[in-house]
């Protein structure tokens, strides 16, 4: 079974514009660019990939755009909850993206992968596109050093459940 990747919208909108969310009128056109990057991602690294949004959508609550898979939560319902419930259904396969702790936290215990919003962005804006993805920000190489030595070993070594969740979370 494919690698599934379940992504907080706007969590990854917030990312893509410098941390926060743009005006309410700019939102469609940032969704858009989100699911023109997204959608470059799933076919270079051949992922299933579902993104979520809070609140209802501009048609019905299950999209698709350019094969990536766009629901939203409807109503005053957290996207949240959302997630989650695609999470339940193959953790093993999944791989959440969210900056939410609290929804990272339960994935995890369920036993999906997660990725911060932040280092998926990095990942999706390191690779080369078709077309230039509009309001992409050049990063500074070296802001964000690397941690930890360069020593390995059986004393360093993380646990089996994580190390698996590190195999998947690598593979994007």
């Amino acid at each position: 079974m494919a690698t599934h990747l379940i992504v907080d919208g706007y969590n990854l909108i917030g990312e893509k514009c410098g941390g926060r969310l743009p005006p309410s009128w700019e939102l469609e056109d940032h969704r858009k660019s989100l699911l023109r990057a997204l959608s470059w991602f799933k076919k270079v690294k051949g992922l299933r990939v579902t993104v979520v949004f809070d609140g209802a959508g501009p048609g019905d609550s299950e999209e698709s755009f350019w094969g990536v898979k766009v629901v939203y939560a409807g109503g005053k319902a957290k996207a949240d909850g959302a997630i989650e419930a695609f999470a339940r259904k193959a953790p093993h396969c999944a791989i959440v993206a969210t900056s939410d702790g609290s929804v990272a936290k339960r994935c995890r215990e369920m036993g999906a992968a997660t990725i911060s919003s932040r280092d998926l962005w990095r990942k999706i804006s390191s690779l080369e596109s078709p077309w230039k993805m509009e309001d992409e920000d050049e990063e500074e190489e070296g802001v964000f050093p690397k941690r930890g030595t360069e020593k390995r070993g059986p004393a360093r070594r993380a646990p089996k459940r994580e190390r698996r969740e590190r195999r998947r979370i690598d593979k994007l």
